[in-house]
């Protein structure tokens, strides 16, 4: 039996050999499945974007044309959500060693692209992620915004527009505008009135910007024809605010007066249209008011 005793050495770490091999071999495929997906991922976000822009410069805000490719679009994030979260979860956001570029923006996009509640949850990844150098100042930037917008806070960087149901492009409050153009220098971001003007955004800032008022008022005005409705009047109490103009639009700067929460009531002419409750906490609240007409 001791004659075959390094032969069965020899056998043993010739397996052990082979097996790590095969193993190794197996990540390898494993990790270029995985990279194949989140590339794939990417090029489906940006493509249903491209073409929902294309349908929008084409045929209009709000066309049929339209409404199809958004609701492509919103199909599609919800798939890539599916895949590139799942991986997220697994085995956490990959080196970018082992990432190709397209693959390690799948995982920043997808959130970017994804609902509020899902942000705020995978935010610390975002935050990990920039610390590491796997994403941009600017990616950084424009996620850190997007996520204030929608916690009805001011952006820091300017870099979150939007587009209302009557077609009225503006650009969210921006804190401290004193100090924007030096902080999007800062991150690489070009200057803010030359991408408004390259984007085409109609509203920029606050008609009044008294330093006094603590909200700014974004209100949409439209009739059961999808119509802008000018002329509509806004009231707090006995005070008007302002009232919306020949686009149906509102863009002021108002204040809660040393009040928790304030009423406000919308009238056309002498006639009460609507109201709306606004509780502070809020650095602007957006105001969508249909006219019965």
């Amino acid at each position: 039996m001791h004659h075959y005793k390094p032969f069965r050495t020899l056998f043993c770490c010739t397996a052990l050999l082979l097996s790590s091999v095969l193993a190794h071999s197996q990540t390898k495929l494993e990790l270029q499945h995985i990279v194949e997906k989140l590339e794939k991922v990417y090029a489906t976000d940006q493509l249903t974007r491209k073409e929902l822009n294309e349908a929008q410069r084409t045929h209009g805000y709000g066309s049929s044309e339209f409404k199809e490719k958004l609701s492509l679009m919103n199909t599609q994030d919800s798939i890539n959500r599916g895949i590139a979260l799942n991986i997220l979860d697994t085995f956490g956001w990959l080196d970018q060693s082992v990432l190709s570029p397209d693959a390690n923006k799948a995982f920043f996009y997808t959130i970017q692209h994804a609902d509020f509640q899902t942000q705020v949850k995978y935010k610390p990844f975002i935050e990990d992620a920039f610390r590491r150098g796997q994403i941009s100042s600017h990616e950084y930037a424009i996620f850190q915004d997007r996520l204030n917008v929608r916690l009805g806070k001011n952006q820091l960087f300017g870099s979150q527009t939007a587009v209302d149901n009557i077609g009225n492009s503006y650009l969210y409050p921006v804190d401290h505008i004193d100090s924007i153009h030096r902080r999007r220098a800062e991150i690489g971001l070009q200057q803010l009135d030359l991408q408004l003007k390259e984007s085409n955004i109609k509203y920029s800032f606050p008609i009044t910007d008294n330093s006094e008022y603590d909200i700014t008022l974004i209100g949409h005005f439209w009739n059961i024809s999808n119509t802008a409705v000018s002329g509509i009047s806004i009231w707090h109490g006995d005070h008007l605010i302002g009232e919306s103009d020949s686009n149906g639009f509102l863009f002021t700067r108002y204040s809660f007066l040393g009040k928790e929460e304030i009423t406000l009531t919308f009238r056309q002419s002498d006639k009460t249209v609507g109201q709306q409750q606004l509780k502070k906490g809020k650095d602007f609240y957006e105001l969508y008011i249909q006219v019965k007409q």
